[in-house]
Order: structure tokens, then C-alpha cells, then sequence
């Protein structure tokens, strides 16, 4: 829950940063700021055990951030979800995977304690 709040509050102020960057000034370097928030949160997750979690993250804000800087944003949402279709589908295989090989055998027939 931690860390949702803390993607979703940097969403929040990329947000922010794009609205003053439109209607105050001109940041060159927004998309840019995308990009490095991207890489550093998705490598946080990579190396703390979340591989596909750090890869969506970094997927999608790094993708955002071609997106922005070539003002492709439509075409890059697209690409961007596609991407991250693909990427579910194969967190999806490999976690049904590894429920199949895992085989619990529960007995709890306390019988064969006493024979």
C-alpha cells in the first residue's frame, strides 16, 4: 500500500509539473524528469523482488516521457499499453507456472502417527 501512495503521489506531481510546464513556462527538461523517476522507481522494485513491477514502471514512465518529448502522446499511450499488456500476460505465465509446481499434500489423518 506503501508504495502505491508513493506512485501515485509522483504520478500526481509529474502531473503538476506538466500543467505548469503548458501554462507558465516551458520545461525542456519535464519529459526528462519522467524518464529518471521511471528508472529509479522501476530499479527500486527490480532489486527489491518486484521484476515485473519494476519493468511496468518503467515502461510506462519512460515511455511517457518519448511520448511527451515527441508529442506523440496518442500514439505512445497505445504502444505504452500494449507493451504493458504483454507484460501482464507474462507475469500471468509464470505465476499460474509456479502455483502448478508447487505440490502441498496436507494429511491430516493423525492415523498414520500411530501404526
Amino acid at each position: 500500500m506503501k508504495n502505491r501512495i508513493i506512485a501515485g503521489l509522483t504520478l500526481v506531481i509529474c502531473g503538476i509539473f506538466l500543467i505548469i510546464s503548458n501554462f507558465v513556462f516551458h520545461l525542456a527538461f519535464f519529459p526528462w524528469i519522467l524518464a529518471i523517476l521511471g528508472l529509479i522507481l522501476g530499479f527500486a522494485a527490480i532489486f527489491t523482488g518486484n521484476l515485473f513491477g519494476g519493468l511496468q514502471s518503467i515502461l510506462w514512465l519512460v515511455g511517457l516521457c518519448f511520448a511527451f518529448y515527441f508529442h506523440q502522446i496518442l500514439a505512445g499511450l497505445l504502444v505504452i499499453s500494449g507493451f504493458s499488456i504483454i507484460i501482464g500476460s507474462i507475469e500471468d505465465f509464470f505465476k499460474r507456472k509456479r502455483r502448478k509446481t508447487i505440490n502441498i499434500n496436507i494429511n491430516d489423518s493423525s492415523d498414520d502417527h500411530n501404526q
